[in-house]
């Protein structure tokens, strides 16, 4: 590449490295990190023009799949979005009816980030395609430091007992691999010139990311979210019907909850997978 020194051109490829590195628990275990500590932390990676020439779209899109995979998801696949199931329900019957137990809890839960059905449904058809993968969760044999767990109350202004520190540890380490991975395909999309690239992935980001404060910074008055590698719920927000997604992919049943729910929440934990999805464009 020319106008970069030998340095900077180092310095891209170890970053390159590190994103398609495969995400282990210990990558995500350990206190909340809000940003890097220190300015050599910031990856870098080499820009792109824009827009992408149109005979790149097939490599790139391949890389993105290859990319999902190196990063430990089970199978990645391309989707027209055309192809992607928007319904109304999955807003009403995935989140509100039965009301969720995180409802109302983050700025990213789609009662309070709210879009309407004709919104999402122009929203998603701006784009042409997505990088949709299956994600299993990660087999933990010891219970992961993941920082102080202040979730007792959501559980117990229910009437419910205190959850299990052990299970709720595994989870926030599950969200965060999903999150690491959506953060990452849409960092190399974006790098390679698709400035829209959107990930529509997470679960509550509440679990994932403020668990040690129990409360959403951001949906409070003048507050603000502390991170900037959130996303909304897709199957409340964007009205995503991830159970249709999951059985036209040939994935299988989604669990109930779908991304969401707990593993240990579900009828039969051992069928229990994410799905994550970024927008290319």
């Amino acid at each position: 590449m020319e106008g970069y020194s030998k340095e900077q051109l180092e310095e891209f490829e170890r970053w390159r490295q590190q994103r398609h590195k495969r995400i282990e628990v210990a990558d995500v275990a350990g206190p909340v990190r809000v940003a890097p500590a220190k300015m050599e932390e910031t990856p870098r990676f080499e820009p792109a023009t824009w827009p992408v020439p149109r005979h790149e779209l097939s490599k790139n899109l391949a890389k993105y799949v290859g990319l999902a995979l190196d990063m430990g998801a089970v199978d990645a696949k391309i989707v027209n979005t055309k192809d992607i199931p928007q319904d109304l329900r999955a807003y009403y019957v995935g989140c509100v009816i039965p009301s969720c137990r995180w409802l109302n809890s983050n700025a990213n839960c789609p009662t309070v980030r709210t879009f309407s059905f004709e919104h999402m449904k122009k929203f998603i058809s701006e784009y042409d395609l997505a990088v949709a993968y299956k994600v299993l969760p990660p087999k933990i044999e010891e219970v992961p430091d993941v920082g102080p767990i202040q979730l007792d109350m959501y559980y117990t202004m229910g009437g419910a007992p205190a959850p299990d520190k052990a299970m709720l540890a595994r989870n926030i380490i599950r969200l965060r691999i999903l999150l690491e991975m959506a953060r990452r395909i849409r960092a190399e999309a974006y790098y390679d010139g698709y400035l829209m690239a959107a990930p529509l992935t997470s679960g509550p980001c509440l679990v994932a990311k403020c668990a040690d404060i129990r409360r959403c910074p951001a949906i409070e008055k003048g507050g603000h979210c502390r991170f900037v590698d959130v996303q909304p719920n897709a199957s409340g927000c964007a009205y995503v019907n991830f159970y249709a997604l999951g059985k036209k992919l040939g994935w299988g049943e989604l669990q109930v909850g779908g991304n969401c729910a707990f593993p240990e929440d579900t009828p039969d934990p051992a069928s229990y997978y994410n799905i994550g999805l970024v927008l290319i464009d």
